[in-house]
C-alpha cells in the first residue's frame, strides 16, 4: 500500500507507517519530490490515482464534496 500524507499530517506518522513494513508512507512535502505540496485537491488526487497512491487526509471540508462531484461525473480517484 502506498499512501501519501496530506500537508496537515505530521510527517512523524508517513515514519511511523513505513515502520509495520508492506506499506510505504510518504509527507506530502517528500512526496513526488514535493511538487504537489501546495497543490489543488483535485490535482493531488488525480496523480494519486495516476500513480497508484492512496492519498490520506483529515480534509472534511474540500474532499468530500469534490469525491461527491467526482462520484457524479464517473471520475476514479484513489482518495
Amino acid at each position: 500500500m502506498k499512501l501519501p500524507l496530506d500537508a496537515h499530517i505530521s510527517p512523524a506518522v508517513a515514519t511511523g507507517l513505513a515502520s509495520w513494513g508492506g506499506v510505504e508512507a510518504q509527507a506530502m512535502r517528500g512526496w513526488q519530490g514535493g511538487t504537489y505540496l501546495d497543490a489543488d485537491d483535485e490535482v493531488i488526487l488525480s496523480q494519486a490515482h495516476a500513480t497508484g497512491w492512496i492519498l490520506v487526509t483529515y480534509d472534511l471540508r474540500t474532499i468530500p464534496p469534490l469525491l461527491r462531484v467526482w462520484s457524479e461525473q464517473g471520475v476514479a480517484h484513489s482518495g
